[in-house]
Formats: structure tokens, C-alpha cells, sequence
């Protein structure tokens, strides 16, 4: 609800899984990027963002504008690029620390992108991250949902 208006209804998971872009997207936390389809192959749809080839298993045609969408706890982050399932890996830079009782939320710059992702102290403080570090942040193909 929003000024009295129903904006989306469905289950818990629905809505924070795959929120309707824009102030619903915002208000449960999730990353929103826009960009093109650039291809679809192999089942995968490639997005360009921004110059980055983000992949999802969304299916879009190509051509298409999208608003391309990940939850902030999908994101992995790391000091080095990990090996995994996960199809998109990028650098950059922590823009931002903030510890909210048991979570720590990080904002990295990946290609003048902010991109939101959660950690818990523990994770943090492990990794020794601090404000300007080089990070790597990685999702799978299968978090990233695409919206029109």
C-alpha cells in the first residue's frame, strides 16, 4: 500500500522475490538496473548494463528494455573472484559501510553502479573489508529477475 493504493499483492516470497519495479522494489531492498538485451543463448538472457553483460534466466528478446533486479542477500562478496555457478562476477569498490544490528549492509560501485549487499559483522570483519577496498561482488543467473 501507498497513499491508499494497492501497488502489489501476493505472498511474502512473491513480493520480495520478484517486486513490481520502482517504490516496491525500493522499499523491500532490491537492486534495480536498467539495460538492453543484448542476446539470448544457451537458455540465459544477456543484459547490457551500463557496459556490463549481466546474465539472467528470465527470458527476454533481444532489443528489449528491461529493469534488471537482484535481492541484496543473493549478492556473494569476496577480496578475490570466486570460482562458482554464479554467471555474474564484477569488481568494484565498497562505497559504503552501515551495521544495522545483525546485518551489515555494503554499497560497492561496480562501473558507476551502486549495487546494495549484506553481510553479517562476523563475515565482515573476517574479510577486513573497509570503505574504498576492492571487492568483488557475484550473483547467480537464476537471482537476477528481469521486469519490463
Amino acid at each position: 500500500m501507498r497513499g491508499g493504493n494497492l501497488l502489489q499483492y501476493g505472498t511474502v516470497e512473491e513480493v520480495f522475490s520478484k517486486p513490481i519495479p520502482g517504490f516496491v522494489a525500493e522499499f523491500v531492498g532490491v537492486n534495480v538496473l536498467e539495460g538492453t538485451v543484448v542476446e539470448v543463448k544457451n537458455g540465459l538472457t544477456v543484459i547490457d548494463v551500463r557496459g556490463l553483460k549481466v546474465h539472467s534466466m528470465d527470458q527476454a528478446m533481444p532489443g528489449e528494455k528491461v529493469r534488471v533486479m537482484v535481492r541484496p542477500e543473493n549478492i556473494i562478496i569476496s577480496r578475490i573472484p570466486l570460482e562458482s555457478s554464479a554467471r555474474n562476477t564484477f569488481r568494484g569498490k565498497i562505497e559504503c559501510i552501515e551495521r544495522c544490528g545483525h546485518l551489515v549492509w555494503l554499497t560497492i560501485d561496480v562501473n558507476g553502479l551502486s549495487l546494495r549487499g549484506l553481510l553479517t559483522p562476523n563475515s565482515c570483519e573476517a574479510l577486513g573489508l573497509r570503505v574504498g577496498d576492492n571487492v568483488y561482488v557475484s550473483f547467480k543467473a537464476a537471482n537476477m529477475r528481469l521486469a519490463r
